[in-house]
């Protein structure tokens, strides 16, 4: 096991911010080591942390496996519990700044406007994406591999695959590539037009004019918890485009 650094920017070890464009997001390191170190007392071995500051190489660059915080994270848990078997948990949807510069409609719209984290239904985050778990899995296996055991790739709301906002009271959905992906997904049910005028009971809608369901179409239910099928089958696909959405990406994630 590598030797751990004790200098004074370990420190970073109690307190990692987590910067999202127009917000900060505190996270407390030292929490997750004294449970560590609470478990190590009672002989358990098998830890999930989470690192946070998971870093994003510029496309093209050789990544520098020397520039980032991970180091930090795993000497702290190992510090904790030297015989540890670590599950590292670490977000993929914080994308650097260069990248949120790059692709800035790729990032969530919600339904006031605002921006958050990077849209699951991106194209260019998917793939990009995929990169960066494979670079930090290789940065892990080569520095930690006797203590890894797995890997948890987590997003969005409190990294569990909640749709970005949800905590907020926000609606997310409302960027271009969330539009694209949702009439890619009508299109594969529904085949042609008419069809989808007899489901959503539109006469004039068509796969080119779909946009996404305002929040009031969104939050309307008919029969207690339940919508109707026969007037609110628009909410009802997104409800399942937004599901399958994030279940591919969890997919694509864990295949990278």
């Amino acid at each position: 096991m590598r030797a751990v650094r004790a200098d004074a920017a370990h420190q970073r070890n109690t307190r990692c911010a987590r910067v999202v464009p127009g917000r900060v997001l505190e996270r407390s390191g030292a929490g997750q080591v004294a449970e560590i170190t609470l478990a190590a007392g009672h002989g358990v071995k098998i830890v999930s942390p989470t690192l946070w500051g998971i870093p994003w190489w510029q496309d093209g660059v050789q990544p520098n496996f020397n520039d980032n915080d991970i180091d930090y994270w795993m000497d702290a848990v190992l510090a904790a519990n030297p015989n540890a078997l670590v599950i590292p948990r670490f977000p993929v949807d914080q994308p650097a700044p260069w990248w949120v510069t790059a692709h800035p409609d790729d990032m969530t719209l919600f339904n006031d406007g605002t921006r958050g984290l990077a849209s699951v239904h991106s194209a260019n985050w998917r793939r990009d994406a995929a990169t960066q778990i494979g670079n930090v899995i290789r940065l892990l296996e080569a520095r930690y591999g006797d203590h890894i055991i797995g890997y948890h790739v987590c997003g969005q709301s409190t990294a569990e695959w909640f749709y970005d906002g949800f905590w907020d009271g926000k609606y997310a959905g409302y960027e271009a590539p969330a539009l694209d992906a949702f009439k890619a997904f009508l299109r594969a049910k529904y085949v042609t037009d008419a069809a989808l005028r007899t489901a959503w009971n539109n006469s004039s809608i068509t796969f080119d004019t779909v946009q996404v369901p305002t929040v009031a179409e969104r939050t309307a239910v008919n029969y207690g918890a339940f919508r109707d099928p026969a007037t609110q089958m628009k909410a009802i696909d997104f409800d399942e485009f937004a599901n399958v959405g994030m279940a591919d990406a969890v997919s694509l994630s864990c295949k990278a």
